[in-house]
């Protein structure tokens, strides 16, 4: 599944709160009865998925290699 997510064309993401993920580990829960069960997580992005273009990709990586972190800081602090 990682192996076939990073070596698609889906593109490079656009920043952290617009790219999808999930766990590469397999957990394993009990609930309050004692049943046992295993899990893997998943996550969409509530702002949803975008991309860069590779055009895009360059300009912004060239300016800011920290783009993605610098936006997620931002947002944080916009509220």
């Amino acid at each position: 599944h990682m192996l076939t997510f990073l070596l698609d064309d889906v593109g490079i993401p656009k920043n952290y709160r617009h790219m999808p993920g999930f766990g590469v580990h397999t957990f394993r829960l009990w609930n309050a009865a004692g049943r046992e069960s295993f899990v893997k997580f998943h996550w969409v992005p509530k702002a949803g998925i975008e991309n860069l273009l590779d055009d895009e990709a360059v300009i912004v990586g060239g300016t800011n290699h920290s783009h993605a972190t610098k936006d997620l800081y931002d947002a944080i602090a916009a509220g």
